[in-house]
């Protein structure tokens, strides 16, 4: 009868260690499961920011790429801009050595220096322009950096969970791992790593855009230096084409009253020689009246006497006389006339040849530079390869 109750209390205790051990069991497995549900939630979770930080990437390695090839078109659009200066520069320079009167300051000189002006500003313009790229590549690369920098940990953290997820009772690589159940100070809680995960995507995004933005401008930039240049250029050739024709008919109307001069010249000594051989015209009868004169003066005694004859033969003398000095007076005035005209005709002759040289700059020189001009393609980026 004594030994009954152990016995008793021995079943009771095989009963109660039984139950015991399924309970705890079910209770573990279940604790258990309840961890790898919520491991395979996490990890489809970091899974999820994973797959939204590579879009992020690609999306900023695309946007960093196409950065580059604007900002090297950005730099060949400034080395094509060195063209334009340097025809405007020649230009002024060729036209620096015009000769005496035409060198002046004219339209087409100060479209000229307009030109270079404009072209200078356009250029600080690109600097500043070609400054923002470079910076704003930095922002990018940074902020590729930050999220790959994100990406690689949340991989390792989605490796790490996905093999958590996987380990059960049976599984080969568990063992005891003593400290493992200490949760370090400095870690972060879940609602600081959701709100890092998306300041960090929107960071980047912002920086994205705002590269998108700056990239945009950039077209607009160049086409708007482009046509400017272009149509400063054209007032340059118009202002320049009217010089040109300005110059030629100014040519033409020299060369017109250097063809009348000489005309005018030939016949003044025409003139001359006619007045010279008029003039000698007269000998001949001076000589006859001189020499009535003189044989009438052996007339002898009494007999040499101032009658009519006489009388009449000094007045002849004298008409003879006033007449020569007349067409003297008269060959006189046309030799001045002919002074006059050969120095008009040296000054013409000059004008024309200063006018011509001018003409040759301008025409043969500048307008044969400036048509290497850069088109608005060109200058604006759009057909440089």
């Amino acid at each position: 009868m004594k030994g009954r109750p152990g016995t008793t209390r021995l079943c009771r205790n095989r009963f109660s260690s039984t139950t015991e051990f399924l309970r705890l069991s079910a209770l573990v497995d279940k604790s258990q499961k309840e961890t790898t549900d919520k491991l395979r939630i996490r990890s489809q979770l970091i899974g999820k920011w994973k797959n939204t930080l590579e879009n992020a990437i690609k999306a900023m390695a695309d946007e960093i790429s196409t950065m580059e090839v604007e900002r090297i078109k950005l730099r060949k659009s400034m080395v094509v801009l060195g063209v334009p200066e340097s025809i405007a520069k020649e230009c002024i320079e060729k036209r620096a050595t015009r000769p005496d009167t035409e060198l002046v300051r004219d339209q087409v000189e100060e479209e000229l220096v307009n030109e270079l002006a404009l072209i200078a500003e356009i250029r600080r313009l690109l600097m500043k322009t070609l400054d923002d790229f470079n910076s704003q590549q930095v922002e990018n690369r940074t902020a590729r950096q930050r999220l790959e920098y994100d990406w690689s940990d949340k991989k390792e953290s989605y490796e790490i969970d996905t093999l958590n997820t996987g380990l059960n009772n049976c599984s080969r690589t568990i063992m005891f791992r003593p400290g493992a159940v200490r949760q370090p100070p400095e870690q972060a809680s879940e609602k600081y790593w959701e709100h890092f995960s998306m300041e960090t995507l929107d960071e980047c995004e912002k920086c994205r855009l705002k590269s998108v933005a700056l990239r945009n401008t950039l077209n607009s930039t160049l086409m708007n230096a482009a046509r400017d240049i272009r149509t400063q250029a054209d007032v340059v050739e118009k202002a320049l084409t009217s010089r040109i024709n300005c110059t030629q008919e100014a040519v033409q109307r020299f060369e017109n009253d250097l063809k009348n001069i000489l005309q005018g010249t030939a016949d003044v000594e025409n003139r001359i020689e006619q007045m010279k051989r008029r003039i000698n015209s007269f000998d001949a009868s001076m000589k006859v009246a001189q020499t009535r004169m003189d044989n009438r003066s052996y007339r002898p005694n009494v007999e040499n006497c101032r009658d009519l004859a006489q009388q009449e033969l000094i007045d002849g003398v004298h008409t003879i006389q006033s007449s020569v000095s007349a067409l003297l007076h008269e060959l006189e005035e046309a030799e001045r006339v002919k002074t006059d005209l050969v120095n008009s005709r040296a000054r013409l002759e000059r004008e024309i040849m200063l006018k011509r040289r001018s003409l040759f700059i301008d025409r043969e020189r500048c307008m044969l530079m400036r048509s290497y001009y850069p088109s608005a393609n060109t200058l604006s980026g759009a057909a440089v390869s």
